[in-house]
């Protein structure tokens, strides 16, 4: 079981003999689910063994009084042992119990008939009984009895209690009054067994009205439990579960009676003070009363009442009552009362009360309480002086500089922290700052400004610049630009990546050289070389126009230059002269053609059939009459080599070819045999299917088929898989084959040929390997509902189990009702008895195969019950079948209950007498002395707050403290009184609309608001209702009310609900409702509903001065007002000042103060008429909106205004400030201007100063430093250009070469440099054969030369095509591929080179543009020896036999072998192209693993790199980590040095010095160009303790925040000048009076008079600053500045264009108008005037002055007349190109000439020059000429004279002679010459 139910806990030691009724009408249908009465008896059974406490000794245990538990025996009966009729048969079927091993499968042991306290055997039972089931004629009880008594006797005999139970629906045969004499013995034996045997019969029975009275009262007598079935005398009508729950449940209280509790009768009650009862047994008389509160005297009453002494202050009594936790009892004994004494709580101050509360208690909350815990102690300024005897009410306000109060509570502060930290953070370094939320600390936003990007939350921002976004994109033009590393510095780091079709390359900060693969994919060549089936190759990328298309392996390489298609060759016979066999030769007519190759018979050969004299691509068929020595070598030149021997015996006079051993074929007559084949998978050999060790096959072993698909090739046969596999096979071997063990008949198979094991046991197969090649793994699974049950068995069928708790079963119907399903018996045939359990701790009535009924009390849950008891309420649950039923009670006089929370308990203290109430037990103090009771606050918490109230008839509405002494009812208030302003009436009750009487006080529950998404008026607290109706949650029905606990709604079924909407006012129910009000119901203070108040009902409030008659008054509301008339008490005549509602509209418009309210109209109808108004002047507007007022942000001081009283943030970076609208409707606009000659502005902060040394003037800009005062780069004819503007960044610009020159210098003119063959390539490539064009001298023009390229060599001639000439066997490989000879007969024409044979031991032709037709000669003829390893056979002497050798074939070497291969060794990694060379290509070494061997190099990554070698391919993941490896560009240590980490992110091999250092102490990488960052830390974040603590408190200052261990301390502001080196400074007592704060210094706390000095702060000298007082004085802080008189104020002067100040005109001690050679003008020479001085141009140049700036001064001489002169300077340039750069000094225009001539001049006409050849088309005519016809050859072009034109010519080419002006030349040979 699952443990002892409650209910069975208290049972005694019993043996129980259940006989249950097995007659007919217990398998008849019972009313609702009890289908089968005997099936449900049986199954509650089962539930109830489940609960009861059994011995759990098994049937057979001798009977022991000392086992604790149940036994139980189980007995089944119906008809008597004779035998009955029933249904016309007769049956005989006595009592039975269970047979020893006869119980069903599945059910375990059963009891065998004898008591047992095994719940497996009992449950056995029922199995066997519920398959044993019978229906007999008749109950007989006596032969059961008979069956039990030997049972009855032993276990009394043990002394155990006996128990029988007898379970019945029928009627007892043998006990009934028709037949008892029939059968004396069964009632004599019940009687015997009760008497003697001392059994206790219960009997679960109908009660019909066969028995006999005497017989009915002995059943009732034996403790029968009577089942009253109105409908049958069967318990048919009635549902069996519930009868046997009712009875078994109730069984141990039938055997052994409950005791009862003598504490029940409540025999302590009224004892003072309360004792409550205790009963420790209840089987005895010992109850007795304890003390609740206290401790009894002399220990406890014993059947009586206890003398407790006790504490008054203990709850709930008096001193509890009235102080709580604040009550002191001094003597608290039982005869001492009253004498308990109230002081005010912790942190209050007033008078102790003696039984009664402390009186005229105050707190003040800033010293003690939440206004020193929520205020002082965070850091607010705490005020509570206004209500002390009151909490919540402290003011708590921001500390200066953040703003903002709250009334009981921490304030929300705001700071615009960007007047602030962001100052320093974001300003200072050119950024703007943004603060969102000015109420949360440190989220100010700092953001870069543009270019620049980035942004930060509290500290400077990080920025990067994208140069490629901001003019990188342009200086790479069409190029890709890449700018990977986004820093601001350093500039210039992006890179151009080339883009175009074929292109590759990059360069940092130019655009890159491209380099062109001619033969990219995407270009045409590649297409056109594909289309000839030829290879496109491209020499040199850097060089246009030289790819070309070679001829595909193994082609003789005839190319042609620039893409052309060359002409092809190749001599077949070099692959196919082994399939010629002995005697033929190999002919190839065509080597141009492919398949064009013949064998033919040679002499003494002859062709078999002269017809066919050739075989086309094949052996030749051709024979010889002769004997084998002169024959062998054509049977031994075969494939396979075959032998030659006679025929058969008719063929003995001719020598034949037979097939070689294990080939077989006819053989041949005088010739090779024909077809030799070989099938291996029948012959026997060693590379067979068949070998001498294994004879019969390795396929036939496997049980597989051999299969040879080809008879002329070895080593091709498999090993195929048979049915009934899958088709699989393997070359030269066993197959692994696959086969659906599932699926397939087999021995190892599911099915083995006598049935399937899986399909057989209804389950299904499995084959779980995944490729079906492991064979005997196949398993059966269960197949759906059922599951396997224990492990799985491979290769036989699966045992299952049929759990009915799966998800098709009843776990869905008990998971539905939140429980578990329960089957015992998973077996497969036992269906039908699971059933659903409750989760713990509800208790389960199980109810079959649907959801069980759960009983849970929710208020046994500690947790539950605390809720309650917590609040001093009762716990009760209404429905222990359902959850969240629970609900609390109020006890006592409370009333309240709530559900699944804590009630709100309210005691009506006017209303019910009780200690703490108005009547506390002798009458109603109020009511008694003729006044109201008013009660605030209803909830049981708010004790004794009740008040005596004055009624009306004496003078209305005074009230009295609570529980204080009936009050003293004062004067009458006219307000009030009917004689003054109010018409009397009395308050009247409320009724609902269904005529139920309201409560008059009541409140809303604030949960009830939160739980039901309510809005109410209580906004998160209880809302009150004073008055009966309310409508606190916005109902839109109106107003409602709870009702009152009142008789008369206790007599009207309308009034049973707990609210009602209600009645309007005045109307009363039927009836006249309630016979007379209530006093206590009037609500006070206040005009009650229903009366009449004169001020009321104008709108207006009366107002009454108490004691004087007719002084009442009515006032106006806010925002009205007026004066009420003398002695006229009506309404007042009211008006309205709209501008005591707008005045902080216009109060709060910056800056403050600066405008004023006004309204013209005070007419309370006229409205809007209001307006705002400039207080010192500006306009107005009277629609209400704020006009604009004049401010000028850098003069006037405000919040926002630059100006902050001493200075700008302009001015304290030596800025100008500008305010652009200097009106109020645009605050904020000012912004900071850098000064001449620095560029800049930034709105509200210090602006990032630029300078361009482009524009100048500076000493270190560009027209500063020529000697004739233009600029460098403009003298040069050249741009100038300034790579950073930043202020620090000086002597960066540079100089810039005009297009095409790309050439630029820093700080001086560039020497403009030009590579000539950008324009003149084109003439050198159309040279034959093609040149390369060199520029050796970039800077000297028309020295470019055309320079014979690749192999070719020749003279250069500078400006024309070089003399060239090229040996074509150093660029043409087929005479080398095919191991032959290359001669170039003529080394200036094209196509004269030939092959020649190479090797002695050849001859043959010699062929023009291809391979010779070379054959060996004698040994070397059929020798396969060298051939056959890449070797050339040499055979020095056709007379000597044997001496021949292997020679190595270039490019192997190595000795030659004599008779044997030679050792040949090449290094592959030599060679200058080819596939090795792409090592070296992509900056990879080449390696070379075996110099013997073809195709065993590779590529490896070059030291230090390292990587995965590659093999015949590029090394992979090549990498060099520069801050572990030694190169030229590692760290090496250097990060180290600094005690910084070195990291290299990017280790690819070609990405050097990507590495850097980086800071280890957690501050910022500040990175630096030696790679070291400068590690900042400011020190004083761990050591600012060490300063603050020093007495004086001292400042920690960190110098160097990048250097380690330099922080120090300084001496506080206004104190001695002291510093301390890692430790606190001395003598910082003293203090300096500039700086210090006191009656005598310079700030006697108003701030320092010399900073705040008018016109421009001063500087405070205290000399000697220690010691002395009395001595400091104001001085001038501008430089150059005089100071007058000797006041502490100094007044002071300030001549801008001397001085050097940050407003003035002299900076770095330059004056920037003297500098650029303009005369500086100052204004006013006060410092109030700064910035008013300016830079004049000098005469000619025209000028715009600037304020506080130099001026800009220009002049145009290709457009400007000077005075005096007829035209413009620039008049000189007349026909040319007239520009003027820099517009700022005469003479230094320029004259250009115009293209396409050259030429340029300063100040004066150029001399113009032009070279026609340079002219593309004119060097195109000359290129295109003709020297021979039909043959193309370039011609020269040459420009004799560059200032004449037309002069130029084309020249031919050597040998050829002839030239020509302006046209091609006629190009002719004179041979005899040439």
């Amino acid at each position: 079981g699952v443990g002892v139910a409650p209910e069975f806990v208290n049972c005694p030691n019993l043996d129980l003999t259940l006989l249950l009724d097995g007659s007919g009408s217990m398998f008849s249908n019972f009313v609702g689910d009890d289908t089968y009465g005997w099936w449900k008896m049986l199954l509650e059974l089962r539930r109830w063994f489940r609960k009861i406490p059994l011995t759990g000794r098994g049937h057979g245990a001798a009977p022991d009084a000392a086992a604790p538990g149940f036994g139980v025996d189980l007995i089944q009966f119906s008809a008597e042992t004779a035998g009955s009729l029933m249904w016309g048969a007769y049956y005989s079927f006595g009592p039975i119990t269970s047979a020893a091993g006869a119980c069903p499968v599945g059910a375990g042991a059963c009891t065998a008939g004898e008591p047992s306290g095994s719940a497996d055997e009992l449950i056995g039972d029922l199995y066997y009984f519920s398959d044993s089931r019978y229906a007999g004629l008749g109950t007989f009880l006596g032969p059961a009895l008979a069956l039990a008594e030997p049972a009855f006797a032993a276990g009394q005999a043990a002394g155990r209690k006996q128990v029988a139970v007898v379970i019945t629906d029928g009627q007892f045969s043998d006990l009934s009054e028709a037949r008892k004499d029939l059968y004396p013995d069964d009632e004599a034996r019940l009687q015997r067994i009760k008497d003697d045997l001392d059994v206790e019969l219960h009997v679960l029975i109908t009660l019909p009205d066969v028995y006999s009275d005497s017989f009915r009262d002995k059943l009732l007598t034996q403790n029968a439990h009577v089942v009253t079935a109105p409908e049958s005398d069967h318990m048919h009508a009635t549902r069996m579960s519930e009868v046997m729950q009712q009875f078994f449940e109730k069984l141990c209280d039938d055997i052994v009676p409950a005791p009862v509790n003598e504490c029940d009768a409540d025999p302590c009650a009224g004892a003072v003070p309360p004792q409550t009862c205790s009963d420790p047994d209840p089987a005895l008389t010992n109850w007795r009363c304890e003390c609740t509160v206290g401790t009894a005297r002399g220990g406890t009453g014993e059947a009586g009442r206890a003398q407790c002494d006790y504490d008054e202050c203990q709850a709930p009594a008096a001193g509890f009552a009235a102080c709580g936790a604040l009550c002191t009892d001094v003597n608290a004994t039982a005869d001492r009362q009253n004498d308990f004494q109230c002081s005010c709580p912790p942190g209050w101050t007033g008078a102790v009360g003696v039984g009664a509360a402390a009186a005229g208690c105050e707190l003040d909350e800033c010293a003690f309480g939440a206004g020193k815990t929520l205020c002082v102690d965070a850091g607010y300024a705490c005020d509570d002086t206004a209500n002390r005897t009151h909490e919540g009410n402290y003011n708590c306000s921001c500390v200066t500089p953040r703003q903002g109060w709250a009334l009981g509570g921490a304030p929300a502060c705001t700071l615009n922290e960007c007047l602030t930290k962001g100052v320093t953070a974001c300003a200072a370094f050119n950024q703007t700052c943004i603060d969102n939320n000015e109420a949360a600390p440190d989220d100010f936003v700092c953001t870069c400004a543009p270019p620049l990007v980035g942004n930060a939350t509290g500290v400077t921002a990080r920025c990067t610049l994208d140069e490629c976004a901001n003019g990188g994109a342009a200086v790479c033009g069409n190029q890709t630009c890449v700018d990977a590393d986004q820093s601001p510095l350093p500039l210039g780091n992006f890179v151009c990546v080339c883009a175009g079709a074929g292109e590759y390359g990059n360069a940092t900060g130019a655009p890159a050289g491209c380099r062109l693969n001619e033969c990219d994919p995407a270009l045409p060549l590649n297409a056109t070389c594909a289309a000839d089936l030829q290879e496109c190759v491209e020499p040199d990328p850097a060089r246009g126009g030289d790819a070309y298309c070679r001829c595909p392996s193994p082609m003789g390489a005839q190319t042609q230059v620039g893409g052309a298609v060359g002409r092809c060759e190749w001599n077949e016979c070099v692959d196919h002269r082994a399939t010629c066999t002995a005697g033929q030769e190999c002919i190839d007519a065509d080597n141009a053609t492919m398949n064009t190759w013949v064998c033919a018979c040679v002499a003494p050969m002859e062709p078999v059939d002269p017809d066919v004299p050739v075989g086309n691509q094949t052996a030749a068929d051709c024979h010889y009459v002769g004997d084998c020595d002169s024959f062998s070598f054509r049977c031994s030149g075969t494939v396979p080599a075959q032998v030659c021997g006679t025929g058969a015996a008719e063929y003995d006079d001719r020598v034949a070819c037979h097939c070689p051993d294990p080939y077989v074929g006819a053989d041949g007559d005088h010739a090779p045999a024909a077809n030799c084949t070989l099938n291996e998978c029948e012959a026997t050999c060693d590379w067979c299917d068949k070998t001498m060790a294994v004879p019969n096959g390795t396929c036939a072993g496997a049980g597989q088929r051999c299969v040879d698909t080809n008879h002329n090739r070895e080593n091709d046969w498999r090993c195929v898989c048979q049915s009934p596999y899958d088709f699989a096979d393997a070359p030269r071997g066993a197959a692994a084959c696959p086969i659906d063990e599932c699926a397939t008949v087999c021995d190892h198979c599911a099915d083995a040929g006598s049935g399937h094991a899986c399909t057989a046991a209804n389950q299904t197969c499995v084959d779980p390997s995944a490729d079906r090649t492991v064979y005997g793994n196949w398993y059966c699974e269960c197949k759906l509902p059922l599951t396997l049950l224990g492990p799985r068995v491979d290769r036989a069928a699966a045992t299952c189990e049929r759990n009915e708790c799966g998800a098709d079963g009843g776990q869905a119907v008990c998971m539905t009702a939140l429980q578990q399903c329960i089957d015992n018996d998973t077996a497969v045939g036992s269906l039908g008895d699971w059933y659903c359990e409750c989760p713990a701790p509800s208790e389960t009535t199980e109810r079959g195969n649907v959801a069980a009924e759960c009983h849970y009390d929710e208020c046994s849950d500690p947790a539950v019950a605390a809720v309650c008891t917590d609040e001093d309420q009762d716990c009760y649950d209404a429905n222990t079948t359902a959850p969240e039923t629970w609900a609390c009670r109020c006890r006592g006089v409370a009333a309240g209950n709530a559900s699944l929370a804590a009630a709100h308990c309210v005691i009506d203290e006017c209303a019910v007498a009780c200690p703490h109430c108005a009547n506390a037990g002798s009458g109603n103090v109020c009511e008694d002395a003729g006044q109201a009771c008013y009660e605030p606050d209803d909830a049981a918490e708010a004790e004794g707050d009740w008040w005596c109230v004055c009624t009306p008839n004496a003078t209305h509405g005074a009230q009295a403290r609570p529980q204080a002494a009936v009050p003293a009812c004062p004067e009458r208030d006219e307000c009030r009184d009917p004689s003054g302003a109010v018409t009397e009436g009395t308050h009247a009750l409320r009724y609902t609309a269904e005529g139920c009487l309201c409560q008059n006080q009541w409140r809303m529950d604030a949960n009830y608001c939160v739980d039901n998404n309510l809005t109410c008026s209580g906004d998160g607290v209880d809302t009150p209702c004073p008055r009966g109706c309310c409508n606190p949650d916005g109902d839109p029905a109106g107003d409602w009310c709870l009702l009152a606990a009142h008789p008369y709604n206790g007599a009207k079924a309308a009034c049973a609900d707990t609210w009602g909407y209600c009645a309007p006012l005045g109307v009363l129910p039927a009836g006249g409702g309630v016979a007379a009000p209530f006093p206590r119901n009037q609500s006070f203070p206040g005009v009650d509903d229903d009366e009449s108040n004169v001020c009321a009902d104008a709108g207006q409030t009366c107002r009454d001065t108490p004691g004087s008659d007719g002084t009442w008054a009515c006032e106006c509301p806010w925002p009205l007002y007026g004066t009420p008339a003398q002695g006229d008490q009506g309404p007042t005549t009211c008006l309205r000042d709209e501008c005591a509602e707008h005045n902080m509209t216009c109060a709060a418009a910056p800056p403050a103060g600066s405008q004023r309210c006004v309204d013209d109209d005070h007419s309370p109808a006229s409205l809007g008429t209001w307006y705002c108004e400039c207080v010192d002047g500006g306009e107005q507007n009277p629609r209400g909106a704020v006009p604009a007022c004049p401010l000028d942000e850098c003069v006037a001081e405000c919040p926002l205004c630059a100006f902050n009283g001493t200075t700008t943030p302009c001015e304290a970076m030596g800025q100008g400030c500008a305010d652009a609208t200097n009106t109020t409707a645009a605050m904020g606009d000012w912004v900071c201007q850098c000064l001449a000659p620095l560029t800049g502005t930034q709105p509200r902060g210090p602006a990032v100063c630029a300078l361009d040394e482009c524009a100048g003037p500076c000493p270190t800009c560009a027209n500063e430093t020529a000697a004739n005062g233009t600029g460098v780069c403009t003298a040069a004819g050249q741009t100038c250009l300034d790579n950073n503007t930043a202020q620090g960044s000086l002597g960066d610009w540079e100089c810039v070469c005009d297009e095409p020159s790309v050439t630029r210098a820093v700080v001086s003119a560039a020497l403009c440099v030009l590579d000539e063959c950008l324009v003149y390539n084109i003439i050198c490539g159309v040279a034959v054969p093609p040149q390369d064009c060199v520029d050796n001298n970039h800077t000297q023009p028309m020295d470019w030369q055309c320079v014979c390229a690749g192999e070719a060599v020749g003279s250069n001639v500078t400006g024309v095509a070089a003399e060239c000439v090229l040996d074509e066997c150093t660029v043409n490989s087929t005479c080398h591929d095919a191991g032959q000879l290359c001669v170039d007969a003529n080394e200036t024409e094209f196509d004269s080179w030939h092959c020649a044979c190479a090797r002695p031991d050849e001859v043959g032709a010699d062929v023009l543009m291809g391979a010779a037709d070379c054959e060996a000669t004698a040994e070397c003829r059929n020798n396969t020896v060298c051939s056959d390893a890449g070797q050339l056979c040499h055979d020095p002497s056709n007379l000597t036999q044997n001496d021949w050798q292997c020679v190595c074939l270039a490019p192997y070497a190595g000795p030659a072998g004599n008779g044997s291969l030679a050792h040949c060794e090449y290094d592959e990694c030599s060679a200058a192209d080819g596939a090795p060379a792409m090592c070296a290509t992509y900056g990879q070494d080449c390696f070379d693993t075996d110099n013997t061997t073809s195709g065993t190099w590779e590529c490896r990554c070059r030291l230090p790199a390292t990587g995965v070698a590659g093999d015949k391919a590029l090394a992979e993941d090549c990498e060099l980590d520069e801050c572990a490896a030694a190169c030229d560009t590692c760290a090496e240590g250097l990060c180290e040095a600094w005690n910084q980490t070195c990291v290299d992110e990017r280790k690819g091999e070609s990405d050097l010095q990507g590495w850097e250092c980086r800071c280890t102490n957690g501050s910022p990488n500040v990175a630096t160009a030696q790679r070291v960052p400068s590690c900042l830390h400011n020190e004083c974040d761990d050591n600012a303790a060490t300063c603050t603590g020093a007495t004086p408190a001292q400042v920690c200052v960190d110098p160097h925040p990048e250097s380690p261990d330099d922080w120090e301390c300084h001496c506080a502001p206004g104190t001695a000048v002291g510093i301390g080196l890692r430790a606190e400074a001395a003598g910082c007592g003293e203090f300096n009076e500039c700086l210090a704060e006191c009656d005598h210094c310079a700030d006697t706390g108003s701030g320092n008079v010399c900073a705040g000095a008018p016109g421009h702060p001063q500087t405070c000298v205290d000399d000697p600053p220690y010691g002395t007082h009395l001595n400091w004085r104001c001085v001038c802080a501008l430089p150059s500045s005089t100071s007058n008189g000797t006041a502490p104020v100094a007044e002071c002067a300030l001549d801008e264009c001397a001085a050097a100040c940050p407003s003035c005109a002299v900076a770095g001690g330059v004056n920037v108008c003297e500098a650029s050679g303009q005369t500086c003008e100052e204004g006013a020479k006060t410092v109030a005037s700064r910035g008013d001085w300016l830079c004049r141009c000098p005469a000619p140049l025209a000028f715009v002055t600037a304020p506080a700036g130099r001026a800009e001064c220009q002049v145009d001489e290709c457009t400007y007349v000077l005075p005096g002169q007829a035209a413009p300077p620039g008049s000189a340039c007349a026909g040319q190109v007239c520009h003027d750069g820099p517009k700022r000094s005469l003479g230094d225009f320029e004259c250009s000439c115009a293209a396409p001539q050259a030429g340029r001049a300063v100040g004066a006409a150029a001399a113009c020059t032009l070279d026609e050849c340079a002219v593309l088309q004119n060097a195109q005519e000359c290129a295109d000429g003709l020297t021979t016809p039909g043959e193309a050859a370039p011609q020269a072009c040459h420009d004799r004279n560059r200032t004449q034109p037309g002069d130029w010519e084309c020249r031919c080419p050597l040998p050829s002679h002839g030239h020509a002006t302006a046209a091609a030349a006629a190009c002719g040979v004179d041979e005899c010459e040439a």
